[in-house]
């Protein structure tokens, strides 16, 4: 199953702008309800790694195996925006270890 991200447009469309992570969870999960699927395996590349992760981080118990690739990892960006000094500290950690 391949979703649409429709944050993103298609077919020379403007996205639809309420289009949130969290209506993308839950359309997966209402389609795989749908097919009768439970525990599937999940593969996720660029945003698909996004909502394949939003996926599993909301129902653990629904995924048998989680593989990203090059997930898309601005939003965690975004979250972390607030925590600039502890993301300061771990930069200057992680530049003291390869010293």
């Amino acid at each position: 199953m391949q979703p649409i991200h429709n944050e993103l447009g298609s077919a020379g469309q403007p996205g639809q702008l309420g289009y949130t992570a969290a209506i993308e969870r839950e359309s997966f999960r209402l389609t795989l309800d749908q097919l009768g699927i439970d525990g599937p395996h999940l593969v996720g590349w660029s945003g698909g790694g996004k909502a394949a992760l939003e996926f599993a981080s909301e129902y653990p118990d629904r995924v048998a195996t989680l593989t990203l690739v090059e997930p898309a990892a601005y939003w965690i960006l975004e979250q972390l925006s607030e925590q600039v000094d502890v993301l300061r500290d771990l930069n200057d950690l992680g530049a003291a270890l390869q010293e």
